[in-house]
């Protein structure tokens, strides 16, 4: 699926996206303590990530860059994390 340039558009699916995740959340109300753990540090994450992507939309959907810049780009803020682990292949 693509995601529609036109700002109001944009709003209502990314929106339902972002509410599918606690849809989905509400299944864990049966599982363990660490599951519920780990799902609410994913929402605290998911949620900076839809702000970020809200505020500067639609800037972000025009990716200029190729595989090879992606990858640098990740594996720097990756390194500013502390952590060694490599982009995906």
């Amino acid at each position: 699926m693509t995601c529609p340039e036109d700002k109001t558009e944009f709003k209502d699916v990314f929106d339902d996206f972002f509410g599918a995740i606690e849809f989905q959340g509400q299944k864990l109300v049966g599982m363990d303590a660490a599951d519920k753990k780990w799902y609410q540090a994913f929402r605290v994450v998911h949620k900076d990530f839809y702000d970020f992507i809200k505020a500067n939309h639609p800037a972000v959907l025009n990716w200029t860059g190729d595989q090879i810049t992606a990858e640098a780009i990740f594996n720097e803020n990756v390194k500013s994390l502390g952590s060694t682990t490599a982009a995906p292949a």
